[in-house]
């Protein structure tokens, strides 16, 4: 691991991660007991081994649903479907998430919640202390997620609660969880499909086909429910990472100050630095060799993006944070065919978001009286909380 006097880099999950990237680009790792019988699993860590497994179409993403503890009773989510049914699922939302809709009216939309947030951070005028998680990181996706449906606040909460209870392994809870949402969201569909609300990612689903036929509420569900996960907790993750990265590495904010149109470049290296989910989970549905390796069929292959993404054979200084580094492709947002579907949202409001919290809160900085942050995590990864001052 390369030196950092910041301290920002001295991780176990990354000394760990390094470790066994060391050992080889796919990696024999544990066997894991299952209801069908044994299940080896194998880790692919280095970047040209993650690009080609992600590539490869015979590694199933099916195994997502049991990872992630989601139930199949309202149908798959996108990030657990395989082709050809995938592409036909996600040809439905591309549209409203392309660079070419996010350039448009919907980018005021989607931004408009992040000035809000921002305004109200720098309400009094006076000099301030906050937490950012809890004042922005996670209150602001939920907010640009509404708008996107166009719900009411008082759907806020149980969008949320979707994310939250699934990713702290609840699976009980998240059951309740998703039965509440498709309680309250059933009638929203229906209505949607009777009379359309402009463009809203409710009424795209509620009228979207899939080879020749409506999808059902429940296939509608599904994906409203995957955005409520990728739509909330990712990008309070994404944000988070971001923020910590300007704030703890030296002379990065002051760049971002100096130059505003650094924003995109600050964006994409945060998400090759400190990716918010470090890998996926996929099964192999045939024999097949992944980088040299022989993989059996129905083995389980742990795709991990957050080694790849500091493989230093790619990348110089791998650890570091530094948004003025040469922009390469990076498995932040995933690649293939299952890449991230948002990568453009997300890029908007984390662009957005730096750049007014750099214009409008003055001498930003780590509040020197609380104790430093640190990002937490093995999995899934962001600072827990962000003290900070200005003005």
């Amino acid at each position: 691991m390369s030196t950092d006097p910041t301290g920002v880099a001295a991780d176990p999950t990354y000394a760990e991660l390094a470790r066994r990237r060391s050992l080889g680009p796919v990696v024999v790792e544990e066997v894991e007991e299952t209801p069908a019988g044994p299940r080896q699993w194998f880790g692919v860590y280095r970047w040209e081994a993650v690009r080609a497994a992600l590539a490869e179409e015979d590694l199933s993403a099916c195994l997502y649903h049991d990872e992630m503890g989601l139930d199949r009773r309202y149908g798959e989510v996108l990030l657990g479907m395989d082709p050809p049914g995938h592409r036909a699922h996600r040809a439905v939302l591309q549209p409203t998430f392309s660079r070419g809709a996010l350039a448009g009216p919907l980018r005021t939309a989607v931004t408009a919640p992040v000035d809000d947030a921002v305004a109200h951070l720098v309400a009094d005028g006076a000099p301030r202390r906050a937490d950012l998680v809890a004042a922005l990181c996670e209150p602001l996706p939920v907010r640009v997620l509404a708008v996107l449906l166009d719900l009411p606040d008082a759907f806020h909460g149980p969008l949320q609660d979707q994310a939250v209870v699934l990713l702290r392994g609840d699976r009980g809870r998240a059951v309740a969880a998703a039965d509440a949402l498709y309680r309250r969201l059933r009638p929203v569909i229906r209505e949607r499909r009777r009379a359309p609300v402009a463009e809203d990612l409710v009424s795209v689903l509620a009228h979207g086909e899939v080879d020749g036929r409506p999808l059902r509420d429940e296939e509608v569900f599904s994906h409203l429910r995957l955005l409520a996960i990728a739509g909330t907790d990712t990008v309070t993750r994404a944000l988070g990472n971001l923020l910590f990265g300007l704030l703890t590495t030296p002379g990065q904010l002051d760049a971002l100050r100096r130059d505003p149109g650094l924003a995109p470049l600050a964006v994409e290296e945060a998400v090759r630095w400190e990716c918010p989910a470090v890998s996926v989970p996929r099964i192999a549905r045939r024999d097949l060799e992944l980088a040299g390796h022989p993989v059996p069929a129905g083995s389980a292959v742990r795709v991990v993006l957050g080694a790849a993404n500091r493989d230093p054979d790619r990348w110089p200084d791998p650890d570091r944070y530094d948004l003025r580094r040469e922009p390469r492709p990076n498995a932040g947002f995933g690649l293939g065919v299952h890449s991230c579907l948002g990568v453009h949202l997300a890029h908007t409001v984390l662009e957005h978001t730096v750049t007014a919290l750099s214009e409008r809160l003055p001498g930003l900085e780590l509040d020197p009286g609380a104790p430093r942050p640190r990002i937490e995590g093995t999995d899934l990864r962001s600072p827990p909380t962000l003290p900070v001052r200005w003005g």
